[in-house]
């Protein structure tokens, strides 16, 4: 009993009243409420945006890769006519780097270059695509990104076949 007094002197030597939660322990409820809806949201949005972002990745590497492969396709066909135009009777294997002219070296180091271009994504090839656009230039005298322009395949088939003519003197 003296116990029971002692709980009503510190309650203000009152009645007990029934004890009324904290406003800490709402605030505690709601922070834990927004944490818990904040965590879901950033998930689900994580998931969705991871997904949405994997097929966007794919579609512009498909798109890059067409475009990449079709420059390369470009001029590995352009260095291989003009090599089977101006040097008809050799195939790189038959003679040395040393008997071969500037031109011949420089057609054949970029068919090399082209050939030995990845096929897979194992790393970064800008390094690789870089060279094989000097070695053209080199080789041809002419910016590949002049050949490779929106113009459609016939156009620039046809400005190939006047330029290998020019160089070689020889009409096909």
């Amino acid at each position: 009993m003296d116990r029971d007094k002692s709980q009503n002197h510190k309650n203000g030597g009152g009645i007990r009243q029934a004890e009324e939660p904290p406003d800490d322990l709402f605030d505690n409820m709601e922070q834990n409420l927004a944490t818990s809806l904040e965590n879901e949201g950033f998930l689900e949005g994580f998931e969705v945006g991871s997904r949405d972002g994997r097929l966007e990745g794919q579609k512009l590497g498909e798109q890059m890769g067409a475009k990449r492969g079709s420059e390369l396709g470009y001029l590995h066909g352009y260095a291989l006519t003009f090599k089977q135009l101006l040097f008809p009777n050799t195939d790189g294997n038959e003679h040395s780097q040393q008997s071969m002219s500037r031109e011949e070296r420089l057609v054949t180091d970029l068919l090399k270059l082209i050939d030995e271009y990845p096929r897979t994504n194992e790393k970064n090839c800008e390094d690789q695509i870089q060279a094989i656009r000097l070695k053209f230039r080199q080789a041809f005298g002419v910016d590949s990104g002049d050949l490779i322009s929106s113009r459609d395949v016939s156009d620039r088939s046809q400005e190939g076949i006047r330029q290998i003519e020019a160089v070689s003197g020889q009409k096909t």
